[in-house]
């Protein structure tokens, strides 16, 4: 795009834009979506110009969190190298968790 009349080929030139970012920078999605964001109010209401197709643009990985849970037999391992009033707290805390989660 040369000048703000000149909005022709958009889509691609939008796909190409987002793929780099994503491809050669490794950014996470949220910052690819909120390029995507900026891009599309760019378009639509600064320069009017409403798009004929989708611009579909590689998207960045999503990383898979994995929850951490601890046995019963770690918790009792870990509670054994406890002593005194940090050991009934921590005690207490882990009951409390276990008995939340079961009425669930």
């Amino acid at each position: 795009m040369k000048s703000r009349d000149d909005p022709e080929n958009g889509e691609i030139r939008i796909e190409q834009f987002l793929t780099h970012p994503a491809v050669n920078l490794h950014v996470s999605p949220s910052t690819q979506n909120q390029a995507v964001n900026a891009l599309v109010f760019l378009y639509k209401q600064v320069l009017k110009h409403q798009f004929d197709q989708k611009a579909d643009a590689v998207c960045g990985k999503t990383k898979k969190n994995i929850p951490v849970a601890m046995s019963r037999e770690e918790v009792a391992k870990v509670i054994s190298f406890i002593s005194g009033v940090p050991a009934a707290w921590a005690i207490s805390e882990y009951e409390c968790t276990v008995s939340q989660t079961e009425s669930l």
